[in-house]
């Protein structure tokens, strides 16, 4: 029986050693965060939920990082940065849901506070 997808959408990846920004389609379920080259058929890489340890945003530029032991993914929504508010909530609360505990931080040096991202700020806060 396949997961429900919870939020899906356009986002930017880039790795280690090719550190261009790479479109890439994500796709939350309850139990993983999957990234497609094109289409739907095999993902390109699976990000477990249960693996997560830390997620960092970066509001400047509109990128986030999750952070496994073993990995860190960089991550950015381009012109879509109300998708990576959306998504970040989410991965957080998906990790409660399955009972493991992630820390999210908040790099906001300058990068003014819309009602969007305080509303946001205040749903992870009520969830930590």
């Amino acid at each position: 029986m396949a997961l429900q997808t919870i939020k899906e959408g356009v986002l930017y990846k880039r790795g280690k050693i090719n550190t261009d920004w790479r479109q890439r389609l994500f796709v939350l379920n309850g139990k993983q965060l999957a990234y497609f080259k094109g289409g739907r058929h095999a993902p390109s890489g699976i990000i477990e939920i249960k693996d997560i340890r830390t997620v960092t945003a970066m509001a400047e530029d509109g990128s986030f990082q999750v952070i496994l032991p073993s990995r860190t993914y960089d991550i950015k929504g381009g012109k879509c940065i109300v998708l990576v508010l959306e998504m970040i909530p989410m991965v957080r609360i998906m990790c409660l849901h399955i009972g493991h505990n992630i820390v999210i931080t908040f790099k906001l040096k300058w990068f003014p506070l819309s009602d969007l991202t305080k509303c946001v700020i205040m749903l992870l806060k009520m969830h930590h």
